[in-house]
């Protein structure tokens, strides 16, 4: 009985000292309810974790339990509005006005508070990487990785939604920073650099129409009082070393944002194994070849802006990107040609090698201007310039009974100039007008010789047919508008752009010009309805085209295996794709859930098409406008917090693809691919974490073949000193097997073509990052031309 009444008296004391705090959130421009804030209690002395967390209703309205209230504050953040800070004396205001986050001279940043993970606001899904506290000394193919719908192989190639035909934007623009070789850049490229990644799966007619898979658009931090960078180095057992720094200025008016990244890697040889075996022989029933390859690149970078804050409603800023890469491939091979009668076979040798040059640069200048009364409307204007060359060189020896050496090299440019401009007009009764018009110019240029000599004592000779200067050009211009209203509980965004496009190509020794002159019309339409205070279903539509650029053009014949060649079609047009998704998405507190599922469908799908001639057994592969595809994808992505200590994350898809030439009904292929990766970071202290990364993927269906399935996984540890501002990691990948399989497999009706590539895929990374400087003060800009019409 004692015991009992002990208890009872116990849990009177903590119901004395326990209360409900209650109060309701509204715009302070507009007086309307804000739903689906997240606001947080924390000690005031201590706001790196919340006590207790709750979301504010559709009505604005919201409730937090509080056991004390002495020394303790309320932490309101929402994606559209400057976070809220608020000392607990007491009970709460009967309301609590929030000011729009682009209000930023009223704006209250507090160090140490973290938004949701996983954000979804209006049509883009937003991971806020800063908020991610185990990024610490990763790059950014981990973060990605992380990412809604984005999956990152062992190479560090990148998908989103299972496919590779989408853009990467840095601030809102294209950068030549991942136009020619993403891969490498953003495994090199520091994560804590980055503030969030927004991913738009079925980007609305504000996008430029380029994008069949959607746009993931790379926000770094920038814009701080004082002064904050970083220097990291990095090196690996395999070969690849490292290193980067960034550096961020306010002073006044003025800031300034660089970053600048060098490196280089080889990756250790790796087996190949290749069978063409022909169906219906004539210059051979089969042709082996096994030999090993090599390839090393490297890498110089750097990014940097210059902004203007004129006064409170002006905005000028200037940025200036450039770098330059390189990379060689090399493979020495035993060559074995078995006869039609399958009775002799010849034995030969084929070396080849081939080195590229990538310099690039651009240049740009931005406007903004707000308007007074009206933190929403905005009027910017934007210009850029983009520059780069491409210097491919190529060489190979066939050493049989009649030598044959040849000698290729071909060089391009490409030169583009943008201009935009947009007008974003709030409306009431929650509704808005986006309005905007850009013009693209492209001029590029391919210049290509092919030279061959039967020994090497011989001079080189041109080879007239593969010999030329192809001229080329690419005019687009744009006008799009989207407005957004609401009917009743539903969210409604519709838009329209219209795209023209002038094409001019010519030949310099041949009378051959290529003219094209089209217009698209691309319409898109967002429906989404909130159900509660934690669900969001969602229904999009858009009509998306990817056009042929200059690679896909340029006639020059690969031909350094002379059996095997590659060339472009100077011919091919533009392909049109309508995308359809619904979506379902559920948040609660840190935790989210979001799944998508999509269907493409195209009738002019541009294919690398490979044919096979029995006569002189000559494979050749070249892009074609020959593809009616369907692809049916289901995409799910989990962020979940476990323990308070314990990160889950993960992305899997499964998809479904049918591919018809429509040349030659009788041809098609169809079949299901997937893809899935899961993050896990465990929070052992608070300066030290592990994490185990670990999935799978497979390819898209491919109209003569498929790729297989391949699997991959690392772990690793972090540790944080001197006031984490000193970081140590170590990551292993790939230890428990030997090598790292590629295998793929592509027929024809008159042919079955296999490759295997075995690399050794283990290998050991270590990482220092010097973190330095201070945070005190957020800005918010938006700046760049992204010019999103081209995939790469």
């Amino acid at each position: 009985m004692k015991t009992i009444l002990t208890l009872l008296l116990i849990t009177l004391g903590l119901a004395a000292h326990s209360q409900q705090l209650a109060s309701r959130l509204t715009d302070s421009s507009t007086g309307k309810p804000v739903s689906f804030a997240t606001i947080g209690l924390y000690k005031a002395n201590d706001t790196s974790k919340a006590i207790v967390q709750s979301i504010s209703k559709e009505d604005g309205s919201f409730t937090i339990k509080v056991k004390d209230t002495a020394q303790h504050v309320l932490v309101i953040t929402h994606a559209s509005y400057a976070t809220y800070l608020y000392p607990i004396k007491g009970a709460l205001p009967a309301s609590i006005a929030l000011a729009p986050a682009t209000q930023s001279a009223g704006s209250v940043v507090v160090t140490g508070i973290r938004k949701q993970l996983v954000e979804k606001v209006d049509d883009k899904l937003v991971y806020n990487v800063e908020s991610d506290v185990g990024i610490d000394g990763l790059m950014a193919t981990d973060v990605l990785a992380k990412t809604p719908f984005v999956t990152v192989d062992a190479d560090g190639n990148v998908q989103l939604k299972g496919q590779s035909n989408f853009k990467i934007l840095l601030n809102g623009k294209e950068s030549g920073l991942f136009a020619k070789d993403p891969k490498e850049a953003l495994k090199s490229f520091p994560a804590n650099a980055i503030k969030r990644i927004e991913v738009t799966t079925n980007p609305s007619a504000k996008y430029d129409a380029e994008g069949v898979g959607g746009v993931i658009n790379i926000i770094t931090k920038k814009k701080v009082a004082g002064y904050n960078g970083s220097l990291s180095v990095y090196q690996n057992t395999i070969g690849t070393h490292n290193g980067n720094g960034s550096m961020n200025v306010k002073w006044g008016k003025f800031g300034f944002t660089s970053y600048l990244g060098i490196g280089e890697g080889r990756n250790r040889p790796a087996q190949t194994h290749q069978e063409t075996e022909s169906l219906q022989p004539v210059a051979y029933a089969k042709r082996i070849i096994d030999g090993t390859s090599t390839q090393s690149w490297g890498w110089l970078y750097g990014t940097s802006e210059l902004s203007y804050d004129i006064d409170s409603l002006n905005t000028m800023s200037a940025y200036l990107n450039g770098g330059y890469d390189h990379d060689y491939n090399g493979l020495q091979s035993d060559v074995r040609i078995i006869s039609p009668d399958f009775k002799d076979t010849a034995h030969s040798k084929l070396n080849t090698n081939n080195a590229e040059k990538y310099p690039w640069n651009d240049i740009g200048m931005d406007y903004i201007h707000k308007f007074s009364g009206n933190a929403e409307k905005e009027w910017s204007v934007k210009l850029n310039r983009q520059f780069a060359r491409d210097n491919v060189t190529g060489n190979s020896d066939q050493l049989a009974d009649a030598n044959r050496y040849i000698l290729n090299d071909n060089q391009s440019h490409n030169a583009q100039y943008t201009f935009q401009t947009d007008f974003v007009l709030p409306l009431p009764k929650k509704t808005k007008l986006e309005l905007g018009a850009k013009v693209i110019l492209r001029n590029a240029a391919a210049d290509y010789i092919s030279l061959y000599r039967n020994s090497p004592q011989d001079k080189f000779t041109y080879d007239s047919s593969n010999t030329n200067r192809f001229h080329y050009s690419q005019d687009v211009w744009a006008a799009y508008f989207t407005y957004l209203f609401n009917i009743k509980k539903w969210q409604v965004k519709l838009g329209s752009r219209l795209e023209h496009t002038e094409v001019k190509g010519d030949f310099e020794s041949q009378s051959v010009s290529l003219r094209q002159n089209y217009f698209n019309y691309i319409p898109s339409v967002y429906v989404s309805r909130k159900i509660g205070t934690q669900q969001d279903i969602s229904f999009s539509y858009s009509k998306r085209l990817r056009r042929p650029y200059i690679w896909d053009l340029n006639p020059f014949t690969d031909n350094t295996d002379t059996l095997n060649i590659t060339y472009g079609n100077p011919n091919l047009k533009p392909e049109v794709t309508h995308s359809l998704e619904v979506g379902y998405s559920v948040f609660k507190g840190s935790n989210s859930i979001n799944i998508r599922l999509s269907e493409n469908i195209c009738n002019s799908q541009v294919i690398k098409y490979t044919t096979f001639n029995d006569e002189t057994g000559v494979s050749s592969t070249t892009p074609d406008n020959v593809g009616e595809n369907r692809f049916t994808a289901l995409n799910l992505n989990v962020n979940v917090k476990l323990y308070k200590i314990w990160n889950l994350s993960g992305n899997t898809g499964i998809q479904y693809n049918s591919i018809r030439n429509r040349n030659n009904s009788a041809q098609h292929n169809s079949g299901i691919s997937g893809n899935g990766w899961i993050n896990n970071t465990v929070d052992i202290t608070k300066n030290f974490s592990w994490l185990l990364n670990g999935g799978f993927w497979q390819p898209p269906i491919q109209l003569q073949g498929k790729n297989a399935l391949n699997y991959g996984y690392n772990t690793g540890i972090t540790l944080k000193t001197f006031k984490k501002q000193l970081l140590f990691t170590v990551r292993a990948g790939g230890f428990l097997q030997q090598y790292f399989v590629q295998k793929s497999t592509f027929k024809d009706e008159n042919f079955v073509q296999t490759k295997e590539v075995r690399n050794r895929y283990s290998n050991i990374g270590f990482n220092i990052r010097w973190n330095f400087g201070k945070l005190t003060e957020s800005t918010s800009r938006k700046r760049g031309v992204n010019n999103d019409d081209i995939k790469k």
